[in-house]
């Protein structure tokens, strides 16, 4: 009977007790920045006044088989990087313009992400 409780006792904490490892880095690419022009002065201040915000802090959390097991990485783009980003993510009809429309989607959408924290 003692040892049934005890192989309980095992696989209960086998399959409960789990492990979460998170580590940090900043990216340093030498990635160049993307040309790109902007329809007009609106556009660029637009576009810039979400470009110049604090860049978001990223992450990834993989599961490791079937026990609850998890390794995460967290990261912060580099400046060019994040800028990048926001080009290609912006200039929807990549033409390499920023039009004024695609620069106010941009805020719009940032500013719906920063309400839904």
């Amino acid at each position: 009977m003692r040892t049934i409780q005890i192989t309980a006792l095992m696989l209960a904490l086998l399959f409960s007790s789990g492990c979460i490892a998170v580590s940090r880095k900043v990216d340093t690419s030498e990635e160049l920045r993307l040309p790109v022009t902007f329809e007009n002065a609106e556009a660029a201040r637009l576009f810039y006044s979400r470009a110049n915000r604090p860049k978001p802090l990223m992450s990834d959390i993989s599961f490791i088989g079937l026990f609850p097991l998890a390794m995460g990485v967290e990261w912060v783009l580099h400046e060019t990087e994040w800028y990048n980003h926001l080009v290609r993510r912006t200039d929807i009809n990549h033409d390499g313009e920023i039009s004024e429309a695609e620069a106010q989607i941009l805020v719009r959408h940032h500013a719906e992400e920063e309400n839904d924290d």
